[in-house]
Order: C-alpha cells, then structure tokens, then sequence
C-alpha cells in the first residue's frame, strides 16, 4: 500500500462567499504548510459551487425563527 503525508492545506471562506454572493469557479488558492501556515508550499485551482445552497440554509433558518417568535 501506499502512504501518503499531508504537506499543505488550504481554506474557503464560506461566509465570505455568501457575503458576496459569488461561487468559486476555477480560482487559485494557497496552499499553506502543515507546519508553518504564514509558508505557502503551493497553489491550487478550486470550484467551490455554495452560494445558492447557503442562501436557501439563510432563508430556512429566517423563516424558522419568524415561526418560533
């Protein structure tokens, strides 16, 4: 079998994107060492399609509390 060793990581900020109203669509994004965030040991292109899920999770929610009050 075959190891395989975590080197990076990288984030999407969902709530960013929401805000915005925008997906990802083919973006680069750092990739940041395992061990040393503030060191990027790459990049990575992402599609990160939310936005439209979000806001229906937003308006359920909205309308829930609109029912409890």
């Amino acid at each position: 079998t075959l190891d395989c060793v975590d080197i990076g990581y990288a984030t999407v900020n969902a709530k960013q994107l929401l805000q915005n109203e925008r997906d990802l669509i083919e973006k680069e994004i750092d990739v940041h060492d395992m061990e040393d965030p503030a060191e990027i040991v790459g990049q990575m292109n992402v599609t990160v399609s939310i936005v439209q899920a979000l806001k229906k999770l937003k308006q359920q929610e909205q309308t829930t509390r609109r029912m409890q009050n």
